[in-house]
């Protein structure tokens, strides 16, 4: 079962940096039966030049809104669009995920039908 997972990040340095790469990781190593679809909404415009050698170390995908100005509804709604999933986990992109985190809130959402 795949699963989507929307950060919304502010990478403007190296130390934001490695904490998203983290949370990415955390997650990718959380599961063996799950995928992820990570959307990672940027909302720092130059990420791709100022991190040119370092993008590749994050399996996600980034997605940079091109709006003036950060605004948490809209940005959320643009990760919502990109989901494709009937499972989706909006995070803060500072968390470290436990082994086998989202196989026991799935189990959860299985066990009760009306749980969202």
């Amino acid at each position: 079962m795949d699963i989507d997972v929307i950060l919304l990040s502010n990478t403007v340095n190296n130390q934001l940096f490695d904490i998203l790469k983290q949370t990415v990781d955390s997650i990718h190593d959380s599961e063996t039966e799950h995928k992820f679809n990570i959307i990672v909404v940027e909302s720092n415009k130059n990420v791709s030049s100022t991190f040119t050698d370092r993008l590749a170390q994050i399996r996600a995908r980034f997605v940079i809104p091109q709006v003036p100005k950060f605004n948490y509804n809209l940005y959320l709604n643009i990760g919502l669009r990109e989901c494709k999933n009937e499972y989706v986990l909006i995070s803060n992109n500072d968390v470290i995920y436990s082994k086998d985190c989202f196989s026991n809130l799935i189990k959860c959402f299985k066990a009760d039908p009306e749980l969202m």
